[in-house]
């Protein structure tokens, strides 16, 4: 594992072994300690596992590492004369970074969400009764996505609400998921 300046005040990329993303940081001090100010990460393609993957605690393990904090205060305080030897400097486009991300903070307010009790109620499934599968499946998928974004464990969310097992759920949305009203699921991965 490492960290490397990337020539400009306060950005490192942070690189370990067992990760997959390239992570470049901004150390902010906060109560005496340097800690994650901004992250980005670059990937081909970042699902949940890449995400759990970033050790956010041992990265600021070592920002505050003697050899980093003194070059982070070195950085804030104008002391050095350029980058490190061996890192490219790349100040301008940290820069631009910097500011791209305050001006879409500053013009891009934090989305509100409506109070818990004001979230519509939705109706709860039943068993099907055989009629009209599709509609029912349909029924299944647009619960579920609702559910989705409400909690981590919307099976068992469902299987409350409509009185059944949930087991009865997790086939419920299986069959909706073989009828294409849901993506395919992910081996091992909830959702």
């Amino acid at each position: 594992m490492y960290v490397q300046e990337t020539g400009a005040p306060g950005w490192f990329e942070v690189a370990f072994p067992d990760v997959v993303p390239r992570i470049l940081i901004k150390a902010v001090e906060k109560d005496g300690r340097w800690v994650v100010g901004n992250l980005i990460l670059v990937s081909e393609a970042l699902d949940s596992a890449a995400l759990k993957s970033i050790p956010i605690a041992r990265i600021e393990s070592l920002l505050n590492t003697r050899t980093v904090t003194a070059a982070l205060f070195a950085r804030q305080s104008g002391a050095t004369q350029g980058p490190p030897e061996g890192v490219t400097p790349f100040r301008a486009e940290s820069e631009q970074l910097d500011t791209a991300l305050s001006t879409y903070l500053d013009r891009s307010p934090r989305p509100s969400f409506p109070p818990p009790e004001a979230a519509p109620q939705r109706e709860p499934l039943a068993r099907p009764d055989g009629t009209d599968p599709d509609a029912f499946y349909r029924r299944v998928a647009e619960v579920y996505n609702d559910a989705v974004r409400e909690t981590a464990a919307p099976a068992k969310v469902l299987a409350e609400e409509a009185g059944v097992p949930t087991t009865t759920v997790h086939r419920w949305i299986f069959e909706a998921r073989r009828r294409g009203f849901l993506p395919p699921a992910r081996k091992g991965r909830a959702g």
